[in-house]
């Protein structure tokens, strides 16, 4: 069946540019790919966009939910919403993703990766996906690539909106928006919380019957695993002069999470961002910007009620920006920027702070058929040296339709304060985990249609793993011994036939652990997904189906190998206009109540249905 449906994914993705009507649209724009506006056609690196329009549709509560359909992305999850998850962008790890909310990194330091599990949709307007290393504009982390959200901002009328909705095991969802322009201000303010009693995140087999004395898990971790987030979000901007605008972003999500463990039972983590910034137009070719920012991960655990820790890192950013435009086809983008991270944790770090100096620029020109881009990028890390990055990518326009393009980058990702500094074995002296990445591509783009079919190849060196150091204390520590290989093959397809609303995506890929001759562990060589809506009158039907192959493991109260199977998932919602202000909505996830499990020994949805309604005033 697994196999099955992934064969009918890569056929819809090869196929659907061949069905498609010719309907003009406008080109969506995008920033994340050099830091500047750019047709989403025009871009060298594999980039898509997900709209306000198809988060509406897809009925998701939450951003992980979201990202497992995109062309590229895989994921693993402790149980349900709000759960540990790790994503795996082309098949690297989830500290090798660097993730933005506005423009502002909001990543552990600990850790090294960004908890997307705490992020809700109700407060995102559109999400920009980069694939492959962007190293050379955006620094550390983005060896897989680049995922920015970007929350609501106010346009038109003011207006209060307003939702609410509630489903299977007592999931509820409230939401509020306020927002619009008045003259030159633009404002909005958005407010939500969900709420669940969810289900037992550990699969019934690793829960002991008898003495917990030995295991991971314990008898009472058959209980339901509740789940509950208040997010807002605002934005608020101010036209000062023709071309001249001062603005303010927030972001913050607030979370209480019940899990199954030995150690810590639950968790209240919070994930916050705030950005000021000053955007002016000084000339016809001449465009700057100067932000300030701050994002935070602070989380704190609890066994029974009572706290065990907490770690919290800071990310206080400041960049300046130069574009300059010498054509409607050739610019340069320039910048400096300094991060500060800080680390505040109930454990004894031997440090627990960093700065980093950089500079980037960035060229993009047509020249007719042909297309260049060139990236470079310079920091130094005040606990670790400097580090170089760069990316070359050109392309070819074969005819108004078709374009091929290559391009080759490298990147890095920095040692973590775990790496660095734990008290339970940092090391010091561990180097920056390094990357190298080439891709080749092929586009179709149509009138609102665009295909891409995207062979990518990265290799690794350098990566961090913890070495037995001394064998009678039982000493593990941080060393770069790892080398990892992974290459495949992307398809992706977005665009209407007819009335019919089609995205799809492919993946085969080989992750390869070059020390061991292994599959990277999660992560499958075969998936994708196929989303399709459909108007009927008044009623918007989506189905969406996502499918992988197996993925090799380990088991979650031994940690000894093993393989999860793979799946095939389907969900459908539906979205009634009741009015032009009024929409009904209804999700159905895994509509044939399929068992299955993205990480092995814990449990993901069983078939449950949500029912929500939503009115503008």
């Amino acid at each position: 069946m697994k196999s099955k449906s992934l064969v009918v994914i890569a056929a819809m993705c090869c196929s659907m540019s061949a069905l498609a009507e010719e309907v003009p649209q406008a080109e969506p724009m995008v920033v994340t790919a050099n830091r500047s506006p750019i047709a989403l056609g025009a871009t060298f690196q594999h980039t898509t966009i997900i709209s306000a329009e198809d988060i509406r549709q897809s009925g998701a509560a939450d951003l992980v939910t979201l990202l497992r359909r995109e062309a590229g992305f895989e994921s693993s999850q402790t149980g349900g919403v709000g759960q540990q998850s790790s994503t795996f962008m082309r098949g690297t790890n989830s500290k090798h993703n660097l993730v933005l909310i506005d423009g502002v990194r909001v990543s552990s330091s600990t850790i090294g990766a960004t908890a997307l599990d705490q992020i809700m949709l109700s407060e995102i307007d559109h999400v920009e996906i980069v694939r492959g290393n962007v190293s050379s504009l955006y620094g550390s982390d983005a060896i897989g690539g680049v995922i920015q959200i970007f929350t609501k901002e106010g346009i038109g009328t003011p207006a209060l909106s307003i939702g609410a909705g509630y489903g299977s095991e007592n999931t509820s969802r409230l939401n509020a928006q306020y927002a619009g322009q008045l003259g030159q201000t633009s404002f909005s303010a958005n407010l939500s919380s969900y709420q669940t009693d969810g289900f037992s995140s550990v699969n019934a087999r690793y829960i002991p019957t008898t003495s917990p004395f030995g295991d991971i898990f314990v008898l009472a971790d058959g209980d339901d695993d509740a789940y509950r987030n208040i997010s807002f979000s605002g934005a608020l901007s101010h036209e000062i002069a023709t071309g001249h605008e001062l603005g303010l972003k927030v972001f913050h999500s607030d979370a209480h999470v019940e899990f199954d463990g030995t150690f810590n039972n639950s968790s209240k983590p919070k994930l916050s961002s705030w950005s000021i910034f000053s955007s002016n137009r000084w000339s016809e070719s001449w465009n700057s910007k100067f932000t300030v920012s701050q994002g935070i991960d602070d989380a704190k655990y609890f066994l029974d009620g009572k706290f065990t820790g907490r770690i919290k890192t800071s990310n206080d950013q400041l960049n300046v920006q130069n574009e300059f435009s010498f054509s409607k086809t050739q610019k340069i983008v320039a910048g400096l920027e300094y991060l500060r991270q800080r680390l505040v944790s109930s454990d004894n770090y031997a440090g627990t702070g960093r700065t980093v100096n950089a500079g980037y620029a960035s060229y993009y020109g047509e020249l007719g058929a042909h297309s260049l881009q060139v990236n470079g990028r310079f920091e130094n890390y005040s606990d670790f040296g400097t580090q170089a990055t760069g990316l070359m990518g050109y392309a070819y326009a074969i005819t108004p339709r078709w374009k091929v393009n290559v391009v080759a980058s490298n990147a890095f990702h920095a040692p973590t304060f775990n790496d660095l500094y734990s008290p339970f074995g940092g090391n010091p002296n561990v180097k920056a985990e390094k990357a190298k990445s080439a891709e080749l591509g092929v586009q179709y783009k149509s009138a609102g249609q665009l295909m891409k079919v995207v062979y990518f190849e990265t290799r690794i060196t350098n990566l961090i793993d913890f070495v037995l150091v001394d064998p009678v204390l039982g000493t593990f520590l941080p060393t770069n011994v790892g080398r990892s290989k992974i290459n495949g093959v992307e398809l992706s397809y977005s665009g209407k036939l007819g009335p019919l609303a089609v995205r799809a995506s492919f993946t085969h890929q080989r992750p390869i652990n070059q020390d061991t001759g292994q599959r990277l562990q999660r992560r499958a060589r075969n998936y994708g997904s196929v989303t399709l809506t459909q108007p009927v009158g008044p009623v918007d039907l989506t189905l969406g189906m996502r499918a992988s192959g197996n993925r090799s493991d380990i088991t979650a109260n031994d940690f000894s190998p093993t393989i999860t199977p793979g799946y095939a998932v389907a969900d459908f919602s539906a979205q009634y206009r009741l009015s032009a202000d009024t929409t009904l909505s209804a999700r159905l996830d895994n509509v044939l109540d399929k068992k299955y499990e993205l990480q092995d020994g814990y449990n993901t949805q069983r078939r449950a249905i949500f029912v929500s309604v939503n009115h503008r005033f």
